[in-house]
């Protein structure tokens, strides 16, 4: 795996802490405790001027390091040892999800830069609109209110934000939500950030707080906190809508999720392994998957529009009930990270930002470019031929069928569905010599279609694997 160490400037916007060091015995850890006054370093400069998250994280938001067990190894103080850099995901919610990375040695001990991992180190004094950052109790920046509104006002208007600017309180950050190793003169630095959503609901981001961390040869930090502004909102987003998709099977990356038997399964393409993710589903009327997240669209009991939106929590293993659509819709696709409705009757989608799984952000359709697959094979308007790159390849004679339909292809099969008087029978169709038509089968009642894999559901609800 590439990684990602990058040569930066030296850091402006920013204020350098004093380090003192306690603990340094036998199977001890070392730990980093600020002290002195940084108010002086605090600067006034204009909004333009500070530094975004991209400039560290690539993607921030659904950054690699964001995931539990993720490890790698740098010689972090130059001493020609590696220290191994852990993640540990903590069992909590925030706008990146909470990733904690430990440090250790290169005998197993812990270096230690944060006293407790379920607490932020970063909290925020807001005095109507006006906000104060500060890392262990000591300041380090500040926005004046002018600040806070032109951030904001890349993701919410202007009557959302002054509803939630005034007052006064004191809040934290999120927990740590990953890390990159960078360069900064000549020398490795570990950067954590911690999601800053503000006073404003935790879709609409105000930025990061940032720990820079350089390790002596006395495995002894110095840290330098910064706060940076979110990336900027993509107007040129893409939106892919797939030709074809399936209500029971999924495809993230490099795992199908399906449904079997009143049981949703992962099965990892890599190892071929299946594994049940849950018993406990509701009735799913569609589903979709982004980056390991599930959100499955579940009937109401209202009657004028009633299909929510629901995630899954893997820790109470559970479904929570994320939102209500404004259309009636019936279909959910998830592309990037969007997550799409289908609203019913129309060529018409509701289109949220799952950037915050817990936290779907509405999105305007003028927004995003949405791009629809065009299907390498149909079945033409009478459902009677079968129609691949223009040509005609198979049609209901070959079946002595009523009607025929697509259900996927791949570089080498087309399949579809004969239905004769009533009854299913699927078939896959060899593409370079169509004149071989396979039966699947009289026991499969659906089937999905992927690039490297055919999952085949059989009456009694049990699904087979095909690669």
């Amino acid at each position: 795996m590439l990684k990602q160490i990058r040569t930066v400037t030296a850091l402006s916007l920013i204020a350098l802490v004093c380090i003192n060091t306690v603990g340094c015995g036998t199977n001890s850890i070392n730990t980093s405790i600020v002290d002195g006054d940084l108010s002086n370093v605090v600067s006034k400069s204009s909004i333009d001027s500070i530094k975004d998250i991209s400039e560290y994280f690539i993607d921030p938001h659904e950054h690699e390091s964001m995931k539990d067990g993720y490890t790698e190894k740098y010689d972090l103080n130059g001493d020609g040892k590696e220290e191994t850099i852990s993640i540990e995901q903590l069992p909590c919610n925030g706008g990146d999800g909470a990733y904690y990375p430990h440090v250790y040695n290169s005998e197993g001990v812990e270096i230690a830069y944060q006293d407790d991992i379920e607490e932020s180190p970063f909290k925020e004094k807001w005095d109507n609109g006006n906000v104060e950052f500060y890392y262990n109790d000591e300041k380090f920046y500040s926005l004046d209110k002018a600040e806070v509104k032109s951030i904001y006002l890349e993701s919410a208007t202007e009557e959302e934000i002054d509803k939630n600017l005034s007052g006064t309180q004191e809040i934290g950050t999120d927990l740590a939500s990953g890390f990159v190793v960078a360069e900064t003169d000549g020398k490795p630095e570990l950067i954590v950030k911690y999601y800053t959503e503000g006073v404003m609901p935790h879709v609409v981001s105000l930025g990061y707080c940032l720990l820079h961390l350089k390790l002596n040869n006395d495995e002894k930090w110095e840290i330098t906190p910064e706060f940076v502004r979110d990336s900027k909102s993509n107007t040129d987003a893409q939106i892919i809508i797939p030709a074809l998709d399936y209500y029971w099977a999924k495809e993230d990356s490099n795992t199908i999720y399906y449904f079997s038997n009143k049981k949703l399964y992962s099965y990892d393409k890599v190892t071929s392994k299946n594994t049940v993710v849950t018993e406990n589903i509701m009735d799913p009327y569609d589903f979709a998957v982004c980056d390991g997240k599930i959100y499955t669209l579940e009937n109401s009991a209202e009657e004028s529009n009633p299909l929510r939106l629901y995630i899954y929590d893997k820790y109470a293993d559970d479904f929570d009930e994320l939102l209500s659509f404004q259309n009636q819709v019936h279909a959910i696709h998830a592309s990037g990270h969007y997550l799409v409705a289908k609203v019913d009757d129309s060529d018409k989608y509701e289109i949220y930002d799952i950037t915050v799984p817990d936290f779907p952000q509405k999105v305007n359709a003028n927004d995003v470019e949405i791009i629809k697959e065009t299907p390498l094979v149909k079945a033409d308007d009478a459902n009677e031929n079968i129609i691949y790159q223009g040509q005609n390849i198979a049609d209901i004679n070959q079946f002595d069928a009523d009607s025929i339909e697509v259900w996927g292809c791949n570089d080498k099969y087309v399949f579809v569905n004969a239905i004769i008087q009533g009854q299913d029978t699927f078939y896959k169709i060899e593409l370079d010599e169509p004149e071989n038509v396979v039966d699947l089968g009289n026991d499969i009642s659906k089937i999905a279609v992927f690039d490297d894999l055919l999952l085949l559901r059989n009456n009694d609800g049990s699904v087979e694997v095909v690669k």
